[in-house]
């Protein structure tokens, strides 16, 4: 009886560890699938204003997923909806600033469209994930 009793507690646990790895599996592939769908639209660019435009148009298609209002603001008021909750301000304050005037500047440096982008693709794949509204 002792041993039935043990035996179906095992299986418990295997079934809810199944599951749970099961669903960082899913979580994995989907994380993958979003980084993969930025890159490729940010790869196609021809100039660093143009990659500022397609990391900041991402970020529109992930916003409006779940904050249809927000796709229209611009500025601050867009800067501010891509920080959501996090204090340090990446995007008002950080170099996430130029997604709001990189597009139309003509001298982006390099290495500052760089860091604009890759802060850009971490949130694009946050909100994408579901992990931020």
């Amino acid at each position: 009886m002792v041993a039935l009793l043990l035996l179906a507690i095992a299986l418990v646990v295997l079934v809810a560890a199944l599951a749970w790895l099961g669903q960082r599996v899913r979580r994995w592939r989907e994380v993958r699938r979003l980084a993969r769908f930025f890159d490729d639209e940010v790869a196609v660019a021809r100039n660093d204003g143009e990659r500022l435009q397609r990391a900041s148009s991402c970020l529109r298609r992930a916003v409006a997923r779940t904050r249809s209002e927000a796709v229209a603001l611009t500025g601050e008021a867009w800067l501010a909806v891509l920080d959501g909750d996090d204090r340090s301000h990446p995007f008002t304050r950080g170099p996430g600033r130029l997604l709001a005037e990189g597009p139309f500047r003509g001298d982006v440096a390099p290495g500052e469209a760089d860091a604009a982008v890759l802060l850009a693709r971490a949130r694009f794949i946050r909100l994408g994930a579901g992990h931020d509204a």
